[in-house]
């Protein structure tokens, strides 16, 4: 004989009168028995409310591109900086050996 797995009701919560927000009083009970309260059969309000959305995932998306670019500008002012550094170390080298040569 074949065996159904439990559907997933909506249901309120027991012993939830004391919650002010009618909408926290209710959860979606995963193996179908709103007697288990236990925490792995209990999707409340507050798991959607901490869930990541799709415009979550767009917005990071955009922080990312954005400082990926922001990344690549630093790198390239780095590098400029760098050049820099390194004639002014030259140049300090030969006007060093100047002063010891005259």
């Amino acid at each position: 004989m074949n065996t159904i797995d439990a559907i997933p009701i909506v249901a309120k919560i027991p012993n939830t009168e004391h919650i002010a927000d009618e909408d926290e009083r209710w959860a979606i009970f995963l193996d179908g028995d709103s007697t288990n309260t236990d925490p792995d059969n209990v999707l409340g309000v507050g798991h959607f409310e901490a869930g990541y959305t799709y415009m979550d995932y767009l917005d990071d998306f955009e922080d990312r591109i954005y400082f990926m670019e922001r990344v690549a500008q630093l790198e390239e002012a780095l590098q400029e900086i760098q050049g820099v550094v390194a004639r002014l170390t030259r140049l300090a080298a030969e006007t060093d050996r100047r002063k010891h040569v005259d």
